[in-house]
């Protein structure tokens, strides 16, 4: 099979809340409600009225006016969503560091998956240190309890922002178990990343292979066996020094088929695609296939020949997601204007609440499209 090696660099992305091993979720789907108030509240507090798209500005006054305790987190949550991405993260960044300790883990996965949602892997990053108790946005590790998930989900933002010493903080912190769950194989996996990122692709493969067997959860053994083709699919391969039988590319393609068939990493190892390093994957930024999505439908049942691959770059750009319509089709508007294809996806949340996808023909090659739009200030994450 013919492989291509895709370096995705500083793709963009996601919507909400990211898991530490996978699965797209979205930035929007966070509702600010009084469910988000810690235990302790009382009575629920009601979301602010908010008409229009509100400045910045606006939004600062009114965040700082918010009620004290949980309806400061309600007034945060209830203006980022009203707003651009970009003012959005701005205003989480600002106020933060403000709130009360007890809602900082939970803005901490609000605003990180805004941040996530934008491509803005930095920002990501800070938010889920922080809000996990690694320290972060100058807030140092200043929580009661360390929380794992948020640990996880900075660790790997960290590496898709091209951080590895803080990644590695991250996931020193994480410890074995917590709150009655074991935090082994999630912090294994994310740990192999690491070292595939870092060049140790020996060190990976052997942290991966208990990782891909059947004991582990579905979702972990289908990013450990997608990685494992990975690393059997590099030249390096053949110079490990650790017993690789059993786990040549050809049979580790085999397993994926057999038991991940809907899967998005099955559908890449079918069309030969080495993503490296793949931001997107690493950071959870597509449906997994449980979700509804058979991405098998779209792969070829022979792999192409040289000539056709080589001309094999078209694909689609997802530049924004929007709860509100109206933002959405200003957005494609303007892009219009701009000199793009550009069309909107009305689609669902899971709680099913209407959001309307930006996105931007890519044909031919997809990078070229990307980086005219990175030019004009733009994200964007490909989808494939």
């Amino acid at each position: 099979m013919n492989r291509r090696i895709a370096v995705f660099a500083a793709l963009v992305f996601l919507a909400g809340a990211v898991s530490a091993q996978s699965g797209k979720t979205s930035a929007q789907k966070t509702a600010p409600t009084a469910a988000a108030a810690p235990a302790a509240a009382t009575a629920p507090v009601a979301a602010p009225k908010i008409e229009g798209t509100p400045t910045l500005a606006a939004a600062r006054a009114a965040v700082a006016k918010a009620p004290p305790g949980a309806g400061f987190g309600v007034y945060l949550q209830a203006y980022a969503l009203a707003m651009n991405l970009h003012d959005a993260i701005a205003l989480c960044r600002e106020f933060f560091p403000k709130a009360p300790p007890e809602l900082r883990p939970d803005l901490a996965a609000f605003a990180g998956a805004l941040a996530l949602s934008a491509g803005s892997y930095g920002d990501a990053a800070g938010f889920f240190s922080a809000g996990g108790g690694a320290g972060g946005l100058g807030l140092g590790a200043t929580l009661a309890s360390l929380r794992p998930d948020l640990l996880l989900k900075a660790a790997r933002c960290f590496l898709a922002a091209g951080n590895p010493s803080a990644a590695k903080k991250c996931l020193d912190l994480v410890p074995d178990a917590e709150g009655g769950r074991s935090w082994v194989q999630a912090r294994g996996q994310t740990l192999a990343w690491l070292y595939l990122l870092d060049g140790e692709a020996e060190k990976a493969f052997i942290l991966l292979q208990p990782l891909a067997s059947g004991s582990g959860a579905q979702e972990v053994r289908r990013e450990a066996l997608f990685l494992l083709w990975v690393i059997a699919s590099s030249p390096d391969f053949v110079e490990f020094k650790a017993s690789t039988k059993g786990y040549d590319a050809a049979t580790i393609a085999a397993r994926l088929r057999a038991e991940c068939p809907g899967s998005l990493e099955r559908a890449l190892v079918e069309k030969g695609v080495a993503a490296k390093p793949s931001s997107w994957l690493l950071t959870g930024l597509y449906a997994p296939a449980p979700a509804g999505k058979d991405f098998s439908l779209a792969v070829p049942d022979k792999p192409k020949d040289q000539g056709a691959e080589a001309q094999d770059g078209g694909g689609q750009l997802q530049v924004g997601w929007f709860s509100r319509k109206e933002n959405a089709l200003a957005l494609a508007a303007k892009l219009q204007k701009q000199g793009f294809q550009v069309r909107t996806d009305e689609q669902k949340d899971k709680s099913g609440e209407p959001r309307w996808a930006v996105i931007v023909d890519a044909s031919g090659d997809w990078t070229k499209t990307q980086v005219k739009l990175k030019d004009l200030g733009y994200e964007s994450y490909f989808l494939p």
